[in-house]
């Protein structure tokens, strides 16, 4: 019964939502307009790049008209001028930071019905009936958009935009899909990456002339996206505003393996033009989920957790609404065999067209595990480009010191203190058997975002603690770590860190290098403040676009707080400045701040159950149980 949940897998595998923190910091000296001192430590200015994630790239689907000759006065879609106009206008049918699925295509809803039909038939009958064939098209007309041939290029209609300039001039026009004017690539590199509070306290009013940002599609080729990168920096450096000669890489979680293999390529300093890394959750060594996945190896009572557990809550999106178990009850009307041959087709089918045959999904398998999947990798030319990067993740120790003794900084910002699952978006990782023994932030191990740590798993502490240099709860050892005095911790925190302003404050600060090593940040006398060992935060609301700290503030332009309104709101305004994190403190504060906003009528408090959503959650509950108490892990007609 372990397969009837990897297709599932297979899609959840492949989010990362990756994102990164907003706003912080205590005792940060300000920048104005005009000053001429460079922000950066060295007195010379530098160019931020960043390197995305899964999920912080966007792909757009163009209107295929675009591909006509003629139909632009110079060059064709693929050119960033003319691209960059569609989006910027809005002259697009669609796009997504994932996944978009071709439902629209009569074909797809062809081989959907015909697999459907098959499915049935070996519900009836008894006998498998579904062709592997057959669930191949299905895929990769469902999955049109997403598979690259050998040159790493998806269909021609189909853009991951790249810009070669700062985001200063990121281009704005009347957007006819949003029905105003605005910059599109602009607003979604913050929806990503909130980083412009954080980055304009740092680098004054003109901070973005400094922002740049590599994307990528997550379905490419490795070696492209290195190829790609290196023309992106010494274009960027010709062209920039202030006659910066050197870049600083901050690579997020899968932008860490676009960074890994960079700096293999170009192993000097002379050709890479790196001053600086600064790894926020990268994943520099894969992570378990890839290989377990790849080898359909799931924890023991994952039977039960499809049936009675974790299902319900990947179908409904939350483990307090029942309503996904519906769903699971009314599947049990079917056999289970007819079930997992079904989904051995599926996942067949979807772990080689968009894993095994992409070369950026292989990259994801770690070192260690590298060789036993080898062979599951079929075309030669994606197995080459593994085979390589995974020289990358054996070297990584000794390029880093190579590097190092050139002058190039690393410093990494990692999260732990978390089993595989466990947040909405990352529920169906709990069916990994590795879920419950790894140390992670619920998406990559720490071994892997903070290399040469070493972990006991997430909810135990090492009894072996001679010669260790352990964490305050004592889950990981930094005693062995590659960067040791130059790599922090938030326990608890998980991958998608984007409203953690803390992290993404340590990491702007990092960059310019304001700080170097802990000893630089370890003390509240220093200039900044940032533990090694810190803990989580989501203070989305503190630091959003149009926050309850604006709206307060809006608020208060015309109208006059009470006392205790205005002394809320100060106590949210420490929280969201201080960068010791204390969660139930912070949670508390946005908690009062939210419920001052609803008292000024800002905003309308939050709709309690009804009695009879109440009623019926404990109803589908219960039958729920008793169901599974007389039936078990199957069908209700399996013997």
């Amino acid at each position: 019964m372990k397969k009837i949940i990897s297709f599932i897998l297979c899609f959840t595998m492949l989010i990362s939502v990756l994102v990164l923190p907003a706003t912080a910091g205590q005792n940060v000296p300000q920048v104005t307009a005009g000053t001429p001192e460079s922000a950066f430590a060295e007195g010379k200015d530098s160019l931020i790049v960043f390197v995305t994630g899964i999920g912080q790239s966007r792909t757009f689907l163009f209107d295929e008209k675009y591909l006509e000759p003629g139909a632009f006065e110079h060059g064709t879609l693929k050119d960033y001028e003319n691209y960059s106009r569609l989006v910027a206008e809005g002259d697009y049918i669609d796009y997504w930071n994932l996944m978009y699925l071709n439902f629209k295509d009569a074909k797809t809803i062809f081989y959907l019905l015909e697999v459907l039909v098959s499915f049935t038939m070996t519900s009836v009958f008894g006998k498998d009936m579904i062709s592997d064939t057959l669930c191949n098209k299905l895929i990769r007309s469902l999955m049109k958009y997403h598979i690259t041939d050998e040159n790493g290029d998806m269909p021609a209609n189909v853009i991951t935009p790249r810009y070669t300039c700062p985001l200063s001039e990121y281009p704005a026009a009347y957007n006819k899909s949003d029905e105003r004017y605005c910059s599109k690539a602009k607003e979604l590199f913050y929806n990503s990456i909130p980083c412009a509070d954080a980055a304009e306290s740092r680098l004054g009013e003109d901070y973005e002339d400094y922002l740049y940002c590599f994307n990528y599609s997550p379905f490419s080729r490795t070696d492209r996206n290195v190829e790609d990168l290196h023309t992106f920096i010494e274009t960027i450096l010709k062209t920039n505003k202030h006659g910066a000669d050197k870049v600083v890489l901050v690579p997020m979680s899968m932008g860490a393996t676009v960074t890994s293999a960079y700096l293999m390529r170009y192993p000097t300093v002379e050709e890479n033009h790196v001053l600086r890394v600064v790894s926020i959750v990268g994943c520099w060594d894969g992570s378990d989920i890839a290989s377990d996945l790849l080898t359909l190896n799931f924890r023991e009572d994952s039977a039960e957790q499809f049936y009675h557990g974790l299902m319900g809550e990947l179908i409904t999106g939350s483990s307090t609404v029942p309503w996904g178990k519906l769903v699971m009850l009314a599947l049990r009307l079917l056999p289970k065999s007819a079930l997992r041959h079904l989904i051995d087709h599926g996942v067949t089918a979807f772990t080689k067209t968009l894993i095994l045959d992409t070369p950026s999904m292989t990259v994801l398998i770690p070192s260690s595990q590298y060789p036993s999947l080898r062979d599951k990798i079929e075309k030669d030319y994606v197995r080459e480009i593994a085979d390589n990067y995974y020289q990358a993740q054996i070297t990584l120790k000794e390029r880093f010191a190579a590097l190092s003794a050139q002058g190039v900084g690393f410093s990494f910002v990692s999260a732990y203190g978390k089993a595989f699952g466990g947040y909405t978006d990352s529920n169906a990782f709990k069916f990994m058997n590795c879920a419950e023994s790894t140390n992670s932030d619920e998406i990559i191990n720490i071994e892997s975002t903070a290399p040469g740590t070493k972990s006991v798993p997430w909810n135990e502490t090492f009894t072996d603690t001679a010669g260790r240099e352990l964490s305050p709860e004592g889950s990981i050892d930094i005693s062995g770590t590659y960067f040791k005095d130059s790599t922090w911790y938030f326990h608890g925190q998980r991958h998608e860190c984007q409203w953690n302003n803390t992290m993404l404050a340590l990491a702007v600060d990092l960059a310019l290098g304001h700080v170097k090593t802990v000893r630089d940040c370890d003390s509240p006398d220093d200039a900044y403040y940032y533990p090694q060992f810190n803990k989580e935060r989501f203070a989305r609301r503190l630091v959003e676009e149009n926050s309850y700290l604006d709206k307060f503030e809006a608020y208060c332009e015309t109208n006059t707080p009470t006392p205790e309104q205005q002394a809320v709101y100060e106590k949210a305004v420490a929280v969201k400045n201080c960068t010791v994190n204390d969660p139930e403190k912070d949670d508390a504060a946005i908690a009062e701040m939210r419920q001052v906003i609803v008292d000024l009528g800002i905003e309308s408090p939050e709709e309690e159950p009804g009695k009879g959503e109440i009623a019926a959650a404990k109803a589908i509950t219960l039958v729920d149980d008793v169901v599974f108490f007389f039936f078990g892990a199957k069908g209700y007609f399996d013997r």
